[in-house]
Order: C-alpha cells, then structure tokens, then sequence
C-alpha cells in the first residue's frame, strides 16, 4: 500500500471529496493511530508520542489547539473517523514546525 496523504502541497479538496478517497483508499470508515496518521502527514512514533505520561500536551490541549484531528476512543484504543479527518485536514491552518 502506498503510505501517501492526500493532500500533497498545493491541492484543494472539500471535506465530502477527501474522506470519499480515504474511504476508497481503506474500505473503512474508523482508522488505527498508524493509518490515521499517514493521512495527515504525521508519523505514527510522533502521535502515539502526544499520548504518553512524558507528553507535554495533555489530551485537552491537543484538542484545543487542534494538534491532530479528534479522536474517539473504543475501549482503550484511539480511532480517527474519516469525516473528523478530512474536516480537520480542509479546516486547519498547517502548524508542523511552528511552536506555539
């Protein structure tokens, strides 16, 4: 499978279009913390690094700041929905390099 995001720079897509081809890419709708990441151009090591003990965002931080996209919790396992990815993605000012 070709590890790539969607959006590469420069390319435009409304929320409806862009969750419509990660649904096509992954024939579902809730993605692991690995897929999901990959969609929005993170590392997995870099997000299950936010939700560690050492982590200098808490869980409602990364929420405020919108770091990465909300997630939903089964059980004890982080999922991203597709529709909550590509409205982040389409939604969101990119932040990678800049600290605030």
């Amino acid at each position: 499978m070709n590890k790539k995001a969607f959006l590469e720079k420069g390319q435009k897509m409304d929320e409806k279009e862009l969750a419509e081809k990660m649904y096509d890419r992954h024939r579902k709708w809730v993605l692991s913390m690995e897929e999901a990441a990959v969609e929005w151009g993170s590392s997995y090591s870099f997000v299950s690094k936010l939700f560690t003990k050492n982590s200098p965002y808490s869980e409602k931080m990364l929420l405020e700041k919108q770091i990465i996209p909300l997630w939903v919790m089964y059980g004890t396992r982080r999922m991203w929905k597709i529709t909550d990815i590509a409205a982040w993605l389409v939604n969101t000012e990119p932040t990678k390099g800049k600290q605030s």
